[in-house]
């Protein structure tokens, strides 16, 4: 065999290393994309979330602008609040 089969063979061999790192540990290599893939997904989750939490509360503003005993109601025992010149007492359980 020639000298040149072994340059020729390791250059090769180099080059395919090279190549391989790139496309599986690289910057944009299959591992970066499988965790961007993994982060979009449960960004996802957290906007249906986020979503689901609006319809709520615009649900509870709805029914506050409907009926002021809801309202009263939810700042009584939510917001411990009390109407003017009213003495509000917290007990806890």
């Amino acid at each position: 065999m020639d000298k040149k089969y072994y340059v020729r063979f390791g250059v090769l061999l180099i080059i395919t290393l090279c190549i391989l790192y790139a496309i599986i540990w690289g910057k944009t290599g299959i591992l970066k994309y499988f965790q961007i893939k993994k982060d979009i997904t449960a960004e996802k989750v957290a906007i249906l979330e986020l979503e689901n939490k609006i319809k709520n509360l615009e649900e509870n503003i709805k029914n506050f602008r409907k009926n002021s005993v809801e309202l009263e109601k939810y700042a009584r025992q939510d917001l411990q609040m009390g109407e003017k010149d009213e003495v509000v007492y917290l007990v806890d359980k």
